[in-house]
């Protein structure tokens, strides 16, 4: 008897995931994205198309009931708990005892948290800590299921009227976001007035780089930036909207004080860092928004900033840094996405669609960055990346010809 056309579809593919695991380190983000692609294919070819449909529904219900259970502490209490033989994890009873919830609550919340693999359910109302629960409980990825579920989806919710208001255009100006529509404020405007929740965002930004590829593994710093600085005890790079310093910790740390010709310096709008304690780095108070003080350094390092804005603005920061630049010798260092051309991974994709009804902002593809820098005389220098569609390195440099 004859196999038929899905079952062969089927067989290749589970082929195809078992030669991509015996030839490749999962470990290694790239291997492991390709990995998860076909995997995703798997279920894809196995699932029919109306359960695929009644799982993309099910969604905002999955992030409802994350968020209850992150306000009732019961990851933590989980993973906390306390038992001579952990197989056999910890009881309803107990679970709302120590969280003061309703059992009947929190029983059906944790049919959903089981159902997608956050805990496991070792036995009828009995529940085991696994590793994503445990990564949870982080203090960057607690406050990014608060910020998404508090922040984001009622700007969701806002998004059709908000779209529909401004006749289904794209939007170019932060007023037109649906953040703004369901807010009353521009994103940053309203963080402002908020310090509570804009400190919930900076613990979910700065969570967000933990167990992520460092640029500095698959980007040739010495090679690209280190040779070529002509002048001892110049400035070498200045990391522009910086935050904390996380950025010039890490590559201080790398290469410490006499692997880097130069001076760091981290400008943002409030001079010094709250967390990082450093001697690596000077801080400089800046707004982007302002021509740049900082003349003819080596580098000049943007990440995760131009994508929070619209394309006029990200005009403007980025004409403010061409014009301290040296031609030929400085090098603009930007850290976002790169979105393929085609077949766009899920997260960046919604990533981008993140950033349209926050800021009016985008993710951009390669050659978008490249029609951006031309806009400002800047040209593309290259671009590396730790694995298709995530956030890479984009250098930018002005030519001597461009000055002209």
């Amino acid at each position: 008897m004859a196999t038929c056309p899905k079952t062969l579809r089927l067989l290749a593919l589970v082929e195809e995931i078992r030669s991509s695991i015996e030839s490749n380190d999962a470990s290694n983000a790239a291997a492991r994205s390709g990995l998860l692609m076909k995997i995703t294919n798997l279920r894809d070819a196995v699932e029919a198309p109306q359960d695929s449909l009644l799982r993309i529904y099910a969604q905002p219900l999955q992030n409802a009931a994350l968020r209850v259970a992150v306000e009732l502490g019961l990851p933590k209490i989980i993973s906390t708990a306390n038992s001579p033989i952990p197989e056999i994890g910890i009881s309803l009873a107990q679970l709302a005892g120590r969280s003061h919830g309703d059992p009947r609550l929190i029983a059906r919340l944790m049919r959903v948290l089981t159902a997608m693999g956050i805990c496991v359910e070792v036995g009828p109302e009995r529940y085991m800590s696994n590793p994503l629960n445990e990564v949870i409980l982080q203090p960057g990825y607690t406050a990014g299921v608060r910020f998404h579920f508090d922040i984001e989806i009622p700007a969701i919710i806002k998004l059709i009227p908000c779209l529909d208001k401004n006749a289904f255009q794209n939007p170019v100006d932060a007023s037109q976001s649906a953040f703004d529509y369901a807010f009353g404020a521009s994103f940053f405007e309203w963080m402002k007035e908020n310090p509570a929740t804009l400190r919930c965002f900076e613990l979910y930004m700065a969570g967000r780089r933990v167990g992520k590829a460092s640029w500095l593994d698959y980007y040739p710093v010495e090679e690209r930036l280190v040779e070529g600085t002509s002048v001892e005890n110049v400035i070498f790079m200045v990391d522009i909207g910086g935050g904390q310093g996380h950025d010039l910790k890490s590559l201080s740390d790398r290469y410490g004080d006499k692997g880097l010709p130069g001076r760091l310096i981290l400008q943002d709008l409030v001079a010094g860092t709250r967390e990082i304690s450093a001697t690596s780095f000077e801080s400089m108070v800046h707004n982007f928004f302002e021509p740049q003080p900082v003349k003819g350094a080596r580098v000049y390092h943007l990440r995760a900033i131009l994508h929070d804005w619209p394309t006029a603005i990200c005009r403007t920061i980025l004409s403010h840094i061409a014009d301290a630049m040296t031609p030929n010798y400085s090098k603009l260092i930007i850290r976002e996405f790169i979105l393929p051309d085609t077949n766009v991974p899920l997260y960046t994709a919604c990533t981008d669609v993140r950033m349209m009804l926050l800021h009016a902002g985008l993710e951009r593809t390669k050659s978008q960055w490249i029609k951006l820098l031309s806009e400002v005389g800047l040209e593309l220098g290259g671009v590396w990346t730790a694995e298709r569609g995530g956030e890479g390195v984009i250098e930018a440099f002005k030519s001597a010809e461009a000055q002209e």
